[in-house]
């Protein structure tokens, strides 16, 4: 009876323990970094009114358990940094011709008026390890609502030059993700209220294609303006990421993470 109930109380031991391990395991399905930085253009102080200028926001993930993906992040800026959405014409989305394009040039045929950023992004796309493309930011439409849409264009096994969009031709795959934005929640206290944020659903994403880094500069005439208007000098940014991780057959599981990020500014 003795060792019965000594191996009944050591299995149990197992099983917490094993729970437990599984449990940090969902909790670190993904792990992620976000840095960001505004620039006025030309340069200068910005002082405590609005100037125009660039925009560089650089998010990595790392994915940690197999197969998860990035169905949500979610990006608020303080609200001395705004967004001016009729700095540009918008790009529809939903139009054939952006749907179907799978090179720089074929979106920029489509929206290259509303372009407002470039950058590069990492896809996982080939095996082992990511593959680098040329991501292309349009002012757009989402859902009805004012929103950014990133354009990716990469090559599976390689990486090519984003320079000359209007002409470059050599990506074969494309990845399409959309934002809306909306006015930042008041919960968020006083640097951000006012503010507003980016809705990334990257929900759409293929599996076979994860996204695990974005660097992209936002510049377009007074599309993004800051100013430096706290007593702290410092603008901030909150993002949320949200990770699926499947588990066939049972359900997938969710986690997320919040990353705050900070620059001083003059």
């Amino acid at each position: 009876m003795r060792i019965g109930k000594r191996l009944a109380i050591v299995l149990a031991l197992a099983a917490t323990g094993a729970l437990a391990i599984a449990g940090i395991a969902l909790a670190a399905a993904a792990s992620s970094t976000v840095s960001f930085k505004f620039t006025k253009v030309p340069a200068g102080a910005l002082g405590t009114t609005f100037k125009s200028g660039k925009l560089n926001v650089h998010t990595h993930t790392n994915y940690i358990a197999p197969k998860t993906d990035t169905t949500r992040a979610q990006l608020y800026f303080d609200n001395d940094i705004k967004f001016n959405t009729t700095a540009a014409p918008k790009c529809n989305t939903a139009s054939a011709a952006y749907m179907n394009a799978k090179t720089l040039k074929d979106a920029m045929a489509a929206c290259g008026s509303a372009l407002v950023g470039t950058g590069t992004a990492q896809v996982n796309i080939s095996a082992p390890g990511d593959t680098t493309g040329c991501v292309l930011a349009f002012n757009a439409t989402v859902s009805g609502k004012p929103g950014l849409a990133l354009f990716v264009s990469a090559i599976p096994k390689s990486s090519y030059s984003c320079a000359n969009p209007a002409t470059n031709t050599k990506g074969t795959v494309a990845v399409r993700v959309s934002a809306t934005l909306n006015a930042n929640p008041a919960s968020l206290g006083p640097d951000f209220t006012g503010g507003k944020w980016l809705d990334f659903d990257g929900s759409g994403i293929p599996s076979a294609a994860p996204l695990s880094d974005f660097n992209v500069t936002l510049q377009k005439g007074t599309y993004v303006q800051a100013k430096c208007g706290d007593a702290n000098k410092q603008l901030n940014m909150k993002t949320v990421f949200t990770y699926t991780t499947p588990h066939d057959p049972n359900p997938p599981t969710t986690s997320s993470q919040t990353v705050l990020s900070k620059q001083a500014c003059t």
